[in-house]
């Protein structure tokens, strides 16, 4: 008994934490994994959309449970951080994890705004937040605030105006553009993603990325 016990606490002190930039990578793959099953699913799971949004509801109360089991459970919240400190932030292990919130912002985006909107938004933020962040993190020697980098906006910006030209030619958006028309909307869209990707860092860019983008992509749409 008493062996057992100590080696249990010897593991949990030879438990290994990746460094910063081993983190992110981690995060963002994980990431990019969710973000892209949400898109698959939305687009061409042949739900309907009432039941997509159940489907959500449910991802973000499962989520929600595990938080809560880990913030006042303690022999839970072990077990949790021992499986997945690759991709937990300090500041997630004591509240609510980015999962949790960007699933609920994601949700909200999703029952409010057409599907047009919804796929960009969700896009946007599964694929040019985690290349702006990589690059950034990696070849940002230039600083625009304490969260983003110059270089990493750039990325940012070109990443989100290949996603709407390359959602659009596939497709995948109900609003057809002239082709200037789309080159257009498609910069537009990467100035506003790398606007709000580094200019709101005092949140989760999970939760302030879709909510931002969500209202700004519909008025231009209006536009266009």
């Amino acid at each position: 008994m008493g062996s057992s016990l100590e080696s249990s606490e010897s593991s949990e002190k030879t438990l290994t934490y990746p460094d910063r930039q081993e983190m992110q990578y981690y995060r963002k793959l994980f990431h990019v994994f969710a973000g892209s099953f949400s898109f698959v699913v939305y687009n061409f799971s042949g739900l309907r959309e009432s039941m997509v949004w159940l489907l959500l509801l449910f991802c973000v109360l499962i989520s929600l449970s595990f938080d809560l089991l880990r913030m006042y459970k303690k022999d839970f919240s072990k077990k949790y951080i021992r499986y997945f400190r690759k991709i937990l932030r300090d500041s997630e292990q004591k509240g609510l994890t980015s999962a949790t919130r960007g699933l609920f912002a994601a949700l909200v985006v999703i029952v409010i705004f057409p599907r047009d909107v919804d796929n960009l938004a969700i896009l946007f933020t599964t694929f040019a937040d985690p290349v702006g962040g990589i690059i950034g993190s990696r070849y940002g020697k230039i600083k625009i605030n304490k969260h983003a980098s110059l270089v990493g906006s750039v990325a940012v910006l070109a990443t989100s105006t290949l996603i709407v030209i390359l959602v659009s030619l596939l497709g995948l958006l109900e609003h057809s553009f002239s082709p200037m028309g789309l080159v257009v909307f498609a910069i537009l869209c990467g100035l506003l993603v790398a606007i709000a990707e580094g200019a709101i860092y005092q949140w989760d860019d999970n939760m302030t990325i879709p909510w931002t983008l969500a209202p700004c992509v519909w008025l231009l749409l209006k536009v266009f």
